[in-house]
């Protein structure tokens, strides 16, 4: 049992760590699509290409069907 308690809190960690890099919340969507254009509509847009990047470098194959 405490192995089992052990492997679901290490699962929760990588699925914390793969929400944080790869879901765009709410607020940044808005600031890039309704914001002024300012530092912090580039700082948002950083934001938005590293999230972009972590997902096309870790989640899609080259041989992947949806990629051709």
């Amino acid at each position: 049992m405490n192995t089992s308690l052990s492997n679901k809190k290490k699962v929760q960690s990588i699925l914390n760590s793969f929400i944080d890099s790869a879901v765009l919340d709410k607020e940044l969507i808005d600031a890039i699509c309704l914001g002024e254009i300012d530092e912090n509509y580039v700082n948002h847009v950083k934001a938005l290409l590293k999230k972009l990047s972590y997902l096309n470098s870790n989640l899609i194959s080259p041989d992947a069907k949806a990629v051709k």
